[in-house]
């Protein structure tokens, strides 16, 4: 239970309405208020280095539970023949099970991953990519993605990886 009174809150008002980006309001209780773009984020005050990291193998179809983010990520394999007027978007969001030859893996962003999603030519740094979409630096060490082998084939919040994703060949496609 956090212990926030009159004076936190009206702080926390300021900081989520007026405040510059990258400031942040320390809360009772070691809890840390941090203002991101249009984020407010409020959660323990960060560890020393290296804590937070987090890597589950994955065996599709598959449920996965990251404790440190309190998410549950669900594999589904749907064949592709019972998808019927919905397989234009799964085909937006799907990975094709034939395409995925390495072992899977669910793991938090690290420095130096290189992501191309559907729809792009070339790969980029997803600390780029989070960066065009405001997302705070402060949740990149947490943000989830799916290793496949040495690459990743998908990053939460884009579209699965040009090489990986479905196409109207598929059989089977695995949604996250």
């Amino acid at each position: 239970v956090l212990d926030v009174g009159h004076r936190q809150l009206e702080g926390l008002r300021h900081l989520a309405r007026e405040a510059q980006s990258d400031r942040r309001l320390v809360l009772p209780g070691h809890v840390e208020a941090r203002k991101e773009f249009d984020w407010l984020t409020v959660r323990p005050e960060a560890p020393s280095s290296g804590a937070g990291g987090f890597s589950h193998p994955v065996l599709p179809p598959d449920e996965v539970f990251i404790p440190q983010l309190g998410l549950v990520l669900r594999f589904k394999l749907i064949e592709t023949a019972t998808l019927g007027k919905s397989y234009n978007e799964m085909r937006m969001r799907g990975l094709d099970p034939q395409k995925l030859t390495g072992i899977l893996a669910v793991r938090n962003w690290s420095p130096g991953d290189r992501f191309c999603p559907s729809g792009s030519q070339k790969s980029h740094k997803l600390k780029e990519l989070l960066a065009r979409r405001k997302i705070p630096a402060g949740l990149l060490k947490f943000w989830p993605v799916l290793q496949c082998g040495n690459e990743l084939a998908w990053a939460r919040g884009f579209a699965p990886a040009a090489n990986m994703a479905v196409t109207p060949k598929s059989r089977r496609v695995l949604v996250v």
